[in-house]
């Protein structure tokens, strides 16, 4: 899975946008499969695709994401690159919302989370694709 398309681009076009993410394939040799789409971004679909991009909605089930995806990191088995600095500062930000846990609710804070809400619809949407390929975790004394 590839993590690294990172930039400010939350005020672009969807034409804009699109350019960006064929350019940055392009910049790296590779075609992507499929670009996974946050399913509140139904204009977005439409304009990859006419550029030759297939897209999937995303999978944004939040309590299981956060799961999966803080497993695979705290076991070493997903890894972020140096690269994708906002991603990195975001992380630690990624925090439950103490309002909704005081009604039952499991939300996060949703406060510079794009990066971070990008990480999780990737690792719940392709949980098919890598979950037989895991290996035993990585320790420290590996």
């Amino acid at each position: 899975m590839a993590v690294g398309l990172e930039e400010a681009a939350w005020a672009l076009t969807d034409a804009e946008y699109s350019e960006r993410l064929r350019a940055w394939a392009d910049g790296l040799g590779i075609r992507p499969e499929s670009t996974i789409v946050d399913p509140s971004a139904k204009s977005f679909r439409v304009r990859p695709h006419r550029d030759g991009i297939t897209s999937t909605l995303a999978d944004n089930e939040v309590v299981d994401g956060i799961r999966a995806t803080a497993s695979l990191c705290a076991t070493g088995r997903l890894l972020v690159s140096a690269q994708c600095p906002e991603l990195i500062r975001e992380i630690p930000g990624y925090a439950w919302d103490p309002d909704a846990s005081e009604k039952g609710e499991d939300k996060p804070i949703k406060v510079a989370d794009h990066g971070v809400d990008a990480l999780r619809y990737g690792v719940r949407t392709t949980r098919n694709i890598w979950s037989s390929l895991l290996t035993e975790p990585i320790t420290k004394s590996s």
